[in-house]
Formats: C-alpha cells, sequence, structure tokens
C-alpha cells in the first residue's frame, strides 16, 4: 500500500500481519471461494477450521484434535 490507512472498528490495521487482522475480527471471502478460498477435497468441517487449526484447542503441539473440529463445525 502506497498511502492511507485501513482501519477497522476505528482501529488501524493497515500494518498488522494478516493473523492479527483476522484475530481482529475482519474476513476475506474472495471473489472464485470456490477454487480460493477452499479445499475441494476437504468435507465442510475441514474447510471451515482452516484458519483456526493451528490454534488451541484445536492443536496441541504437532498433534490436531479432529473431534473438536467436528464438534465446532457441527456449532
Amino acid at each position: 500500500m502506497d498511502r492511507g490507512q485501513i482501519k477497522l472498528k476505528e482501529q488501524e490495521i493497515t500494518n498488522l500481519h494478516p493473523k492479527r487482522i483476522i484475530q481482529q475480527g475482519l474476513g476475506y471471502i474472495p471473489e472464485d471461494r470456490l477454487h480460493v478460498g477452499t479445499i475441494g477435497s476437504f468435507s465442510i468441517w475441514e474447510n471451515l477450521i482452516l484458519k483456526d487449526h493451528h490454534q488451541t484447542p484445536y492443536a496441541k503441539r504437532f498433534f490436531y484434535r479432529i473431534r473438536l473440529f467436528a464438534a465446532a463445525a457441527v456449532n
């Protein structure tokens, strides 16, 4: 970005890391979401947790807690 600001809820987020921007509540839906925003071979619940798969309680060290993913998708 050459100039200007991006604000979300009155807070400047212009130069924040994408993970931090998502934590602030901003979502992104690509125009071609069937090819860019999802993984076709994944189930619906697997696609739903893509942005949270590395966070507690879904992951612990190098292991994923698959049952928690599925439960979160149902809710």
